[in-house]
């Protein structure tokens, strides 16, 4: 499908994928409603296109990443290259805190996932939204009895580096 709903031709195989990827469809509270909301329609899409397209043999699931330590936090708070990387260091130990399984989730994790759904080995997964989350949308957060003050991590992040690394890029 393009950009402006319209049905594309299917790979010579006769297996061809489309996907989109969501964050936290499963659990209210993890970001603002419209970004929340926003991810859901993702899902909802998701799974409406892998009807629609199924008999064309084209597949559409959706990826769910929990907690992955990326620069994308570093960069959210207008950091530079460097310092967003050297951030999403510091992202890794505390999401590791807060999931289910005691570890961040990685890019790597993600394009593993990615690679399944786009391989032959999934060609009959469709309409699928599947959770990369090391279990954290499993259940409810304040069952894990875990928290993070995110504007604590980050106050305490930033007054760490040099005056001039704190500017933005």
């Amino acid at each position: 499908m393009d950009r402006h709903g319209r049905l594309q031709r299917p790979r010579d195989d006769g297996y061809g994928g489309v996907g989109g990827e969501l964050a936290e469809i499963d659990m209210a509270g993890y970001g603002p409603l419209a970004y929340s909301a926003c991810k859901a329609a993702v899902h909802h899409f998701s799974r409406c296109a892998a009807l629609e397209l199924a008999p064309h043999f084209v597949r559409s699931n959706a990826i769910c990443p929990g907690g992955i330590a990326t620069s994308i936090f570093g960069s959210g708070l207008g950091l530079g290259t460097q310092v967003a990387d050297q951030f999403a260091e510091v992202m890794k130990q505390h999401l590791a805190k807060i999931q289910p399984t005691p570890r961040s989730g990685l890019p790597e994790d993600i394009a593993n996932a990615t690679l399944f759904l786009a391989s032959d080995e999934s060609t009959f997964v469709n309409g699928q939204t599947i959770a990369v989350d090391g279990a954290l949308t499993a259940g409810p957060m304040n069952t894990l009895g875990k928290h993070i003050d995110f504007e604590k991590v980050i106050s305490d992040f930033l007054s760490s580096l040099p005056e001039d690394a704190r500017k933005p890029a």
